[in-house]
């Protein structure tokens, strides 16, 4: 069986990491990675974003794998496939463009997960990118009065577009190998 490496640092901080629950979830999550196409789509989930997040000028878009986090307040595990992050951006203008922006990003890695390995919406993996956007949308809505679900549907479709070119299929399709050999290195 693969044994892909999980961040349990944050849990570990907390004295939790011989709690039954974490211990089920980390089971759980390895069964998942030893599934190697399991790992590909997390990888190409990612890369979608990753690269989205790049040409619109984000810096230092950096990659890390499986994660396990403890939440004190509620008393409850999380855990992330893997995710990519991006230095802060204090000087962005929060407009309408910029929040469609930012939900482009979100989507992509659904997006591509349909486009490009033929999984249906809900294999995608979408749903804390979903819930991500929508603690935002409430933080800080559209100026337009957009829905919610419109800007997602919305931000889909311009997403869906960009992804029929055959030049950012392909940097996505680099990027998503790139991951994976971080996640499994060959020997």
């Amino acid at each position: 069986m693969t044994h892909v490496p999980i961040n349990c640092d944050h849990v570990v901080s907390w004295f939790k990491h011989e709690d039954a629950r974490f211990k089920h979830l980390y089971e759980r999550m390895q069964e998942d990675l030893s599934n190697e196409d399991f790992g590909y789509r997390i990888c190409l989930h990612e890369a979608a974003h990753a690269v989205l997040m790049e040409m619109d000028g984000l810096k230092n878009v950096k990659f890390s794998g499986p994660e396990i986090y403890y939440n004190f307040n509620a008393d409850a595990f999380s855990a992330a496939g893997a995710r990519v992050t991006c230095d802060d951006q204090p000087n962005a203008i929060v407009d309408d463009a910029y929040k469609f922006m930012m939900t482009r990003h979100m989507v992509a890695g659904g997006v591509a997960l349909r486009k490009f390995h033929g999984l249906k919406v809900e294999e995608t993996g979408n749903n804390g990118d979903l819930a991500d956007f929508l603690r935002l949308y409430k933080k800080n809505p559209p100026t337009t009065g957009e829905t919610p679900d419109a800007m997602w549907k919305r931000a889909e479709a311009a997403v869906d577009a960009m992804l029929d070119k055959a030049e950012l299929k392909h940097r996505i399709l680099a990027r998503a190998d790139e991951y994976f050999r971080v996640l499994y290195p060959r020997a």
